[in-house]
């Protein structure tokens, strides 16, 4: 089978896992309980858990019907993004008694719980066949789940496999259209040899007419006469076959401009100016990943001087006519806003991305955007069941991206900001901020109205607010190493701190960033050192190109990464679900050709980064506690107690 880099996302592919392939069915008057289906059936998935919680509540169920409540509640708290609350609430359960019925959906949550992390244990789990006389939904999730699982594992012929059994058992239009996507993304590893090679004749099956359309559409890459004849061909073949005509015209549409192994790129940077510096690092980067790769000696590689004066759509259509296939750059977002404007006959990887979503179908955006950090934690915060979060960011239009992009991102998911402080970056004071936004200054003012109304000096301690479930730090190393000691000294030590990756510098610090102790971050596995397939290209960039230390590195990861979406592009922008692990983090195809970057966590420890899986992140807090710590007033806190 071809080796690729890249793997299909678990996103997509966990199709028992969307909302319209796990509907819930209800025949019942119970108003309460049509309301608790409903909310699961259109996607509010945190109220759909809170009201089978409360329906389960209710004396005078019987044990099935509770335990039933309770699964429901379980299966809508995992799609509300809580894995780790529904993981306890699941194992807490007693399914030993509960019907049949009621032991396989146990089943079927602990398999989806394991998928991400452990999908040989959730094959396992998937091991016995269903009996007989299962549902039809069971039957359907069953099927997609083992197909998730062996997809994780790379054995994507399986994954296939599952897939058209799960079909028999789907009813919804929508549940076919996304299963048969699914398929497709799997079979889409395969060579047109291995496709041709797989497919069974005679006779020829379900399977088969996949294979068979795959190896059609590889073959004829363009939409065109050739393309129409030859899929009239396979039609006469399967004239039965059950593939949707929408998926079939979505893989066309994927098998467009880009091309799957390029030739001739062109990479468009300045050579001068304000930006040459990161700009002759993006390029190394990039070379650098040439002739470590496959490609070495049969890819012509141009370079086009964004810096010389001539527009960028100059330059592009000079890359045109001397025939590239892929143009890569630019760097600056006023240039990539130029290119947006264009009709392309060649698509574009630009190495920015724009303040709006651009409708232009053949330019792509990749870069290293802050705000895309701050999303990250956001997510994984709320993931990790984390609700109410604090914020400290300094002043200034970069400090107000980050909170802007940390707001909005933490919203949609439904957290609640507690706190914010923006600092003064210019002061080496950050004490008083700190002190207002943790609520010492309302414990001391409490004490002081004390005092006076009983004329006594009370033995005083501050107490901090205790309604934060952690804090979100945009901050450079000056500050940061300034910051993380106050928050110990205001007894703020075991409230977790997720920060971006500004407050490391990139190079090893031990005795500068040991203040940073304690403090988790997101960064590219390029500065992490973490493992990846281009792990020996960072060793020699690092030994052979000294001059780009601290923070250019992220700017060789970006080459390196560039310099391989060239070759993986075409499988992300097949349905948006693929994913690349690359030297600057996961990397998939977001709404609007927007290349979504996922990164690398990572927690100081003796003042140096150490890589670390976000499933532990909740498992690896400090255990100082925070004596006499008590709730403050503030935005969303719950109200002071009554001493100070």
């Amino acid at each position: 089978m071809r080796k690729t880099p890249w793997i299909l996302s678990l996103a997509l592919l966990l199709a028992a896992c969307t909302p319209s392939q796990t509907r819930q069915t209800v025949q019942t008057e119970d108003p309460a309980l049509r309301a608790a289906v409903s909310a699961y059936n259109t996607g509010r998935y945190a109220e759909a858990a809170q009201r089978f919680t409360q329906l389960a509540s209710h004396d005078g169920l019987s044990a099935e019907t509770r335990l039933d409540y309770q699964l429901r509640a379980i299966e809508a708290q995992l799609q509300a993004g809580d894995r780790a609350g529904a993981q306890r609430r699941l194992l807490a359960l007693d399914l030993s008694r509960a019907s049949p019925r009621l032991q396989m959906r146990g089943q079927l949550l602990h398999a989806e719980l394991l998928l991400e992390s452990a999908p040989d244990r959730a094959l396992q789990r998937l091991a016995t066949p269903l009996a007989p006389n299962s549902e039809r939904d069971l039957y359907a999730r069953y099927h997609r789940l083992r197909a998730a699982a062996y997809n994780a594992q790379q054995n994507y012929l399986a994954s296939a496999q599952e897939r058209v059994a799960a079909e028999g058992y789907l009813v919804h239009e929508g549940d076919i259209v996304d299963n048969q996507q699914a398929l497709w993304e799997a079979l889409s590893h395969f060579s047109l040899e291995e496709l041709r090679m797989l497919a069974v004749e005679p006779p020829p099956d379900t399977l088969s007419g996949w294979l068979e359309l795959l190896a059609t559409l590889q073959q004829h890459r363009r939409p065109g006469p050739a393309l129409d004849s030859a899929l009239l061909q396979w039609r006469s073949r399967y004239p039965n076959h059950s593939v949707r005509q929408a998926v079939v015209d979505s893989m066309i549409a994927s098998s467009g401009k880009l091309p799957d192994h390029p030739r001739k790129l062109a990479l468009l940077l300045p050579s001068s100016g304000r930006y040459a510096r990161a700009a002759a690092a993006v390029r190394d980067g990039f070379m650098a990943a040439y002739y470590h790769s496959p490609e070495l000696g049969q890819t012509e590689i141009r370079l086009y001087d964004t810096g010389n004066g001539e527009t960028v759509e100059a330059l592009y259509q000079s890359a045109v006519a001397d025939g590239a296939e892929l143009v890569i750059g630019p760097l600056q977002k006023e240039e990539v806003q130029q290119l947006a404007h264009l009709t392309l006959s060649v698509p574009v990887l630009a190495l920015n991305y724009l303040d709006e979503t651009t409708n232009n179908p053949d330019l792509y955006l990749f870069g290293l955007s802050p705000e895309s950090e701050a999303e990250q934690i956001a997510e994984e915060a709320f993931a990790q069941g984390k609700r109410r979060a604090a914020i400290i960011a300094p002043g200034g239009s970069w400090g107000e991206r980050m909170v802007s992009a940390f707001r909005e991102r933490w919203k949609s998911l439904g957290g609640v900001v507690v706190a914010q402080t923006l600092y003064d970056p210019q002061q080496n004071n950050l004490s008083d901020p700190l002190h207002q936004m943790l609520g010492l200054d309302r414990s001391e003012a409490r004490k002081s109205r004390l005092q006076s109304q009983l004329r006594l000096e009370l033995e005083f301690e501050p107490r901090r607010r205790d309604d934060i479930d952690f804090i979100f730090l945009a901050a450079f190393p000056r500050e940061a190493r300034l910051i993380r000691p106050l928050l110990r000294f205001h007894r703020a030590t075991s409230v977790p701190v997720y920060a971006t990756s500004h407050l490391y510098a990139a190079a090893a610090n031990p005795s500068g960033d040991r203040d940073l102790d304690g403090i988790r971050f997101v960064d590219l596995p390029w500065v992490l050192d973490s493992a990846t397939t281009q792990a020996p290209v960072r060793e020699v960039a690092r030994r052979l190109m000294p001059q780009y230390n601290g923070k250019l590195q992220r700017l060789l990861a970006l080459g390196v990464d560039a310099y391989h979406l060239a070759y993986s592009l075409s499988a992300l922008a097949q349905s948006g679900s693929a994913e690349y692990y690359g030297e600057t983090g996961h990397l998939s195809l977001a709404e609007g050709n927007q290349v979504r970057l996922k990164r690398d966590w990572a927690q100081f420890r003796d003042g140096l980064p150490s890589a670390v899986s976000d499933t532990t992140l909740t498992d690896d807090m400090e255990v100082q506690s925070d004596e006499g710590s008590e709730p403050a007033e503030g935005d969303g806190a719950a109200a002071p107690g009554n001493t100070p």
